[in-house]
């Protein structure tokens, strides 16, 4: 956080940061050393995860594979959460080693964005090596240099907006001490530590906490402002309570202090902008986005569609899928997309992955003439062919998934039959190119290319895949998944009892509980019967998301990127 020291007020801020698009989150705690265990380092990193997740913008894991619990050392305190996610995630005592911590960091780096922050916090021990010129972290099964946690981050200097890292261990000031630059960019990278280079960070009591912990969980609690975070005020008042409590003891044979202060500056070596972080408030009474976002994505309907992926697309022959549909508008596809894709078959897709995405509109012209004109020059089937090929052929073994999304407004009925000669000379020659290309490089990592083809059209009918009479007569004999996902309809009464039920497990949202009542639901989609109800799914999205409170500049970052973006949909299943 990027102020010059510690909770500061909206009142006291001379440059206003750009809102943050996604917060994401590293816990490191180990209290469970094989030598000179600690009493409070995973109970106050719970602590401070569950205020960050609960009262504050970071996202709050809800698919149960992502969360699990472990038994606090103390009896008398509740289980300890665990996160597990790409955007929360908590590494705890056997778990919390360098290797995981290096490998965590990697992830978010590969998918933070470059209007996103990254908190990383450390609770445990600290140590400085003999000659006091390096602060080591001390993780579960080693020691980790400062330095190399900072070097693994280094990535983000052009990745994302704010990179803050807080350490509550001894001798942690060191690690802030190096030349502070500024780049007056809109941006922030900050380092907090919870006592100065010479001296020691107090475990607590068992179960009550350390001093910094406690101090700050306090400080976050009992603050009301929008956007609280560290700033002067909040350092100031925490050495004012730590001086009032000094002992003159003498700690170990290093170092000798009269009480426990806090630091704060520019890890060595980094430069940072002008702005500072903020941590987001949420506003009472509303959901949190990640959850009311899942909701949507879950229950909406769309089972036809997922039986179909589930049935007709073969893992064995995907690295060519046809695709054909018809949906009332291109937000209900991207809403499919979400669903199906990046749902029904995720595991292959979001492990070391890359999504390509091309989309163009067919108005009067001929598709081939489109495809040419939009992606390519040399004008022939093998020229098409070669280019997809070598857009989905892996580099530094990530998986590529490229999907050209080539969409029919009102008008998908006349192109049945080019559709038809297109896809059997294209299926034709990329089954053999793909022979040619796996004999030549045995070693080479072919991703999967969707070619979705869609109907936008309130009034046809669709497609159906007995009029594909040529690419139909292809499909089993050259082994590629030709896929009719049928037509998109509007969100009807049974998948809005089955959203609702769901969303209900919110007990602390009031704006979620009102919608318990018909009435309500009446009003708010102005209808007169339950029975006759009928939305569109971005309608309805929108309609929800208005009701708990969320405006124009939220909803589209919180719900409308992530729903509706079609590549990110897919790789991100938030």
């Amino acid at each position: 956080m990027c102020a010059e020291k510690g909770l500061v007020t909206e009142k006291k801020l001379e440059n206003i940061p750009t809102p943050i698009d996604k917060y994401y989150l590293l816990v490191i705690a180990i209290d469970s050393y094989q030598k000179n265990s600690l009493s409070n380092p995973v109970r106050d990193a719970d602590a401070l995860v569950k205020i960050l997740t609960t009262d504050f913008t970071f996202f709050q894991p809800t698919d149960e594979s992502e969360i699990s619990s472990t038994r606090s050392k103390d009896s008398d305190i509740d289980d300890i959460i665990v996160y597990s996610s790409l955007q929360t995630k908590c590494l705890y005592n056997e778990n919390a080693t360098t290797n995981k911590i290096d490998d965590h960091i990697r992830a978010v780096h590969k998918k933070i964005g470059p209007n996103d922050a990254f908190l990383i916090y450390f609770s445990g021990h600290g140590d400085i090596d003999e000659n006091n010129q390096t602060f080591q972290l001390v993780a579960y099964n080693e020691e980790l240099l400062f330095t190399r946690l900072y070097d693994r981050s280094r990535k983000y200097e052009t990745n994302c907006r704010h990179l803050l890292i807080i350490v509550d261990a001894c001798f942690s000031g060191m690690g802030k001490e190096g030349i502070k630059t500024e780049d007056g960019t809109d941006s922030s990278r900050y380092y907090v530590a919870s006592c100065d280079s010479d001296q020691k960070a107090k475990d607590g009591p068992p179960g009550d906490g350390s001093p910094f912990s406690k101090f700050l969980i306090s400080k976050l609690r009992e603050n009301e402002t929008p956007k609280p975070e560290l700033d002067s005020d909040f350092f100031e008042q925490f050495n004012k309570n730590q001086k009032a409590k000094r002992t003159a003891d003498e700690i170990g044979d290093r170092i000798n202090y009269k009480y426990q202060s806090l630091v704060s500056g520019v890890p060595e070596g980094a430069s940072s902008g002008k702005t500072k972080l903020y941590l987001t408030k949420k506003k009472k009474g509303r959901p949190e986005p990640g959850f009311l976002r899942n909701s949507f994505i879950k229950n909406l309907g769309f089972g036809i569609q997922k039986q179909i992926l589930k049935d007709d697309y073969s893992t064995l022959y995907n690295y060519l899928n046809i695709l054909i549909l018809q949906s009332y508008n291109l937000d209900a596809r991207n809403f499919l997309a979400k669903s199906s894709f990046g749902h029904s078959i995720p595991e292959s897709m979001k492990s070391n992955t890359e999504i390509l995405c091309d989309r163009f509109e067919i108005k009067d012209e001929k598709l081939k003439d489109a495809i040419f004109t939009n992606l390519l020059t040399e004008k022939s089937i093998k020229s098409i062919v070669n280019y997809f090929i070598e857009k989905i052929i892996s580099i530094d073994s990530k998986k590529i998934f490229y999907f050209l999304l080539i969409d029919f407004i009102d008008i998908g009925k006349n192109y049945v039959e080019e559709i038809d000669n297109f896809c059997k000379e294209f299926c034709l020659e990329f089954c053999k190119k793909h022979k040619e290309v796996l004999l030549q490089k045995k070693d080479a990592d072919i991703g999967q290319l969707f070619i979705f083809f869609t109907d936008v059209s309130k009034n046809s009918d669709g497609w159906v895949k007995r009029d594909f009479k040529q690419v139909k007569g292809l499909d089993e004999s050259n082994r590629f998944n030709f896929i009719d996902l049928g037509n998109i309809k509007p969100i009807r009464k049974p998948h809005f009892n089955e959203w609702r039920e769901d969303i209900l497990v919110d007990k602390v949202s009031t704006t979620i509980q009102e919608l318990a009542n018909d009435e309500k639901i009446l009003t708010l989609f102005k209808i007169d019967d339950l029975n006759k109800f009928t939305c569109e799914h971005d309608k309805f999205v929108e309609k929800i998301c208005t009701h708990c409170g969320f405006n124009d500049e939220e909803f589209k970052r919180e719900f409308s990127n992530h729903m509706y973006n079609f590549p990110k949909m897919i790789s991100n299943g938030n």
